[in-house]
Formats: C-alpha cells, sequence, structure tokens
C-alpha cells in the first residue's frame, strides 16, 4: 500500500503521516519543479543556544539528505528536503522519497543522544 496517509489537503500544502509515523508537509513551488518536504520538531526550551547551534551543525554534517534550520520565534527545528519534479517522477519514487525522508528525520532525533535538544 501507500507509504503515507493524507491528514490534512489545502490550496498551500498536504501534510501527510509516513509509515515510519512522521508528520511531513507539502508545498509545491509555483513554478511546479519541486516539492518541498518539512517536518517541525519542537526544541526544549531549556536547551541553551550553543546546544542548539551545536546539534543543528551536526545534523546537516551527518546527514547531507536534508537540511535542518533552528526557528527560533518557533522554537522548532525544521527539517527539509526538495523533491524535484520538473522532470517527472513516478508514485513509486515520490513514496520512496516521503518513507527516506522520515527516516532521516528519525536519523537526526537518534543524534539528540541525551534528549536534550529536541522534544
Amino acid at each position: 500500500g501507500k507509504g503515507y496517509t493524507i491528514l490534512e489537503e489545502t490550496p498551500e500544502y498536504i501534510e501527510v503521516k509516513t509509515k515510519n509515523n512522521a508528520d511531513v508537509f507539502l508545498d509545491v513551488d509555483v513554478k511546479k519543479q519541486v516539492i518541498y518536504y518539512s517536518s517541525n520538531i519542537l526544541v526544549n526550551t531549556s536547551a541553551s543556544r550553543d546546544k542548539i547551534r551545536e546539534y543543528i551543525e551536526m545534523v546537516n554534517d551527518k546527514i547531507p539528505m536534508f537540511s535542518v534550520v533552528y526557528v527560533p520565534e518557533k522554537q522548532k527545528a525544521m527539517f527539509q528536503y526538495s523533491f524535484w519534479i520538473k522532470y517527472g517522477f513516478t508514485y513509486e519514487s515520490f513514496e520512496d522519497s516521503l518513507s527516506e525522508f522520515g527516516l532521516y528525520v528519525g536519523d537526526a532525533l537518534d543524534l539528540d543522544k541525551e534528549q536534550k535538544i529536541l522534544q
């Protein structure tokens, strides 16, 4: 079956839950060349800015398939990936990429070994 479940669909975005239980927002760019995946994880309010920065740098260094940025005003880490559709794609490649994205987010969570950065 499908590797995801659609939770919400609006003109701006689609929210899905992957088979490995990651909530992912999908945004198609206006030129229909790329689908942007993003997943947000809250950051512990007790974590220092330096520790958060170190964690973000470590994730970006160790998992080059996607990027993570810290959004301080929302106290969250935003994991991002671009799935290019400009030259076409198959549903299988789309489902595979969603599953992979969910696995990479899981790998990034595992890098917070002491569970002091993310909630």
